[in-house]
């Protein structure tokens, strides 16, 4: 049981009982290898907040909504590392006893070890998200192997080899990168590959760690070792909200703001809403009044529909999920809806098509077993089925839920889908003649085709 805290991150002022992410401060910069200050971070993200709106029209969500406790900074010792991360691995053990997701505000990035303690002694299975201009995989730094510049390798001696995937890095020495390729994920300079890496994980716990200077120092110079040659802030935007939604998050930290050498404040601007979005995108999980009430069983299917829509220039309409990659659109019919209006709603919102529906050419079943929520213990299976559709209107578009969408020719179609239940499901379209193919697979923890007939 935590106290309340007397100073809050924005609207963060939730009962403690009735919370379901916790947050906490780590004001730490002792082993900072060149600028010190980011021990001033976490107050100053929790203070600054308050130039915030508590809604993001990003994702249609309110602060006001979600039920957030901010424990406040913890005292840490500045002169006995191991003390300092012991306090911050006993406030993440204390959450998690408490059935809580923790969040953790820095502080520089070796505060992230005393939390992934934590968390990989709950879940050992556990892999880390990382978003870092430095790999941090150095042994030991100036003969120090309590540095954030060996954080990741110091949490890589817990989880072994595979189990960490960074992404936006651009700066280490050379040993870092050698030793990296053997025993780590690296994605260089970008996020690209993300939502593929996303993919893979599934249901994997996950503990995501952002280290703000994988932006570039133009939009976030608030930081202790800037780095040229960062994402810009809509792209790290875009991709902590496709983590924090998509993943299965059990933990997390947003570290190294330093806002002394930012004295307009925008780095503590850009910290702050990365904060608000990643808070936001987490409570997706969040109980309703009516599921605090008495639990609804739920059905023993769910049903989806989805359209491949074909032009007069045989090309095909695809979207570029954020989980997903490239697809074809459709989605969970809705209550009351019949299956032709949701394949037509699915097009046009995802897309901005709208289409005349034609022939079932694919039923399938994803008949995996999948951990629910809020006392589910498994997710019904999920029927779909794939109709043949013909454009009439509309203008080509994104959607909050895709990134894009393009017409691409029909022979590159399977050069462009990676999902491979999507290209199952595709190659029944090309395989049509007049009689549906019926696939049953799981996607759950990986995927397997089971079954494939034609009716």
């Amino acid at each position: 049981m935590l106290n309340p805290n007397i100073e809050t991150y924005l609207c963060c002022d939730a009962d403690y009982e009735e919370a379901e992410i916790v947050l906490f401060g780590a004001p730490f910069d002792s082993t900072t290898s060149y600028r010190p200050g980011t021990r001033f971070g976490s107050r100053a993200i929790r203070s600054e907040s308050y130039g915030l709106e508590s809604y993001s029209p990003y994702q249609d969500k309110d602060l006001l909504d979600c039920r957030i406790f901010d424990s406040g900074d913890l005292e840490l010792s500045f002169g006995k590392t191991e003390d300092a991360l012991a306090d911050i691995e006993e406030r993440a053990a204390t959450i998690l006893a408490d059935g809580k997701k923790p969040f953790l505000l820095g502080g520089e990035h070796l505060v992230t070890l005393g939390a992934f303690r934590a968390i990989h002694e709950k879940y050992p299975d556990v892999q880390i998200l990382h978003f870092d201009a430095h790999a941090d995989l150095r042994d030991d730094y100036l003969g120090a192997p309590l540095s954030h510049a060996c954080v990741l390798r110091r949490c890589w001696e817990l989880v072994g080899d595979g189990k960490i995937h960074q992404f936006g890095i651009r700066s280490g020495d050379r040993e870092e990168f050698r030793w990296g390729k053997d025993h780590v994920n690296t994605h260089k300079f970008n996020l690209d590959g993300l939502a593929e890496k996303l993919e893979e994980l599934g249901d994997t716990p996950v503990y995501f760690t952002l280290d703000l200077d994988v932006l570039d120092p133009s939009v976030f110079p608030g930081t202790g070792t800037p780095e040229p040659g960062g994402v810009n802030f809509d792209t790290l935007r875009k991709a902590v909200t496709l983590v924090c939604s998509t993943a299965n998050i059990v933990g997390c930290d947003v570290n190294e703001l330093s806002p002394p050498y930012d004295q307009s404040g925008a780095s503590t601007a850009v910290a702050c809403k990365i904060v608000r979005e990643m808070l936001l995108a987490l409570n997706r999980q969040r109980r309703t009044e009516m599921e605090n009430q008495t639990p609804v069983l739920l059905p023993t299917h769910i049903i989806a529909a989805a359209g491949v829509v074909k032009n007069e220039k045989g090309e095909i309409l695809l979207v570029k999920h954020h989980r997903n990659g490239w697809v074809f659109p459709g989605g969970i019919v809705e209550p009351g809806e019949n299956l032709v209006d949701a394949v037509k709603r699915e097009i046009w919102e995802e897309s901005g098509i709208t289409v005349e529906v034609g022939e079932v050419f694919c039923i399938s079943s994803n008949t995996a077993k999948h951990p629910g929520y809020n006392g589910v213990k498994e997710v019904p299976t999920k029927l779909m089925l794939d109709f043949f559709c013909i454009p009439t209107g509309g203008e080509l578009r994104g959607s909050d839920e895709n990134a894009e969408s393009a017409w691409v020719p029909e022979q590159d179609v399977l050069s462009f889908i990676t999902a491979p239940k999507y290209r199952d499901r595709f190659q029944a379209c090309l395989d049509y003649t007049g009689r549906p193919t019926y696939l049953e697979y799981t996607d759950y923890p990986f995927y397997t085709l089971k079954l494939k007939r034609t009716f």
